[in-house]
C-alpha cells in the first residue's frame, strides 16, 4: 500500500509495484493522477482537508479493498511486461531479430 500526495512519479512507481495508492491531491496535476489511478481500479483518493474522522475512514476502506489489492497487483504483472524507457538498446535489438525471422519465415514461403 502507498499513500502519498498522488504525484506523477510515485503514482507510476505505485502502479509499476502492483500496490494500491491512496492519493491526497492536493493541485491539479495530482488530481488528474488520483482520478486515471482511480478509474483503473488500481487507487482512491481522500482530500487533504478531511478531518480524522474522514481520513480514518477512507484509510480503513482502502486498507481492506481486497478487488483494489488485486488489480493493483494485476497492473503490476501487466506493466513488468513493458520494456523500460532506458531500454532502448535492448528493445532495438529484439526489433532487429523480429525483422530478421520476419524475412526468413517470408522468404521460406
Amino acid at each position: 500500500h502507498v499513500i502519498s500526495h498522488g504525484g506523477a512519479m510515485l503514482a507510476a512507481a505505485s502502479l509499476s509495484a502492483g500496490r494500491p495508492h491512496l492519493m491526497l491531491p492536493v493541485s491539479g496535476e495530482t488530481s488528474i493522477n488520483a482520478a486515471f489511478v482511480a478509474r483503473l481500479g488500481a487507487g482512491t483518493s481522500s482530500s487533504p482537508t478531511a478531518d480524522g474522522k474522514q481520513f480514518t475512514a477512507e484509510l480503513e476502506r482502502f486498507l481492506d479493498d481486497v478487488q483494489m489489492q488485486d488489480r493493483a497487483a494485476d497492473l503490476g504483472k501487466v506493466l513488468a511486461t513493458r520494456p523500460l524507457p532506458d531500454a532502448g538498446v535492448a528493445l532495438m535489438q529484439a526489433l532487429g531479430e523480429l525483422r530478421r525471422v520476419s524475412a526468413t519465415s517470408a522468404a521460406a514461403r
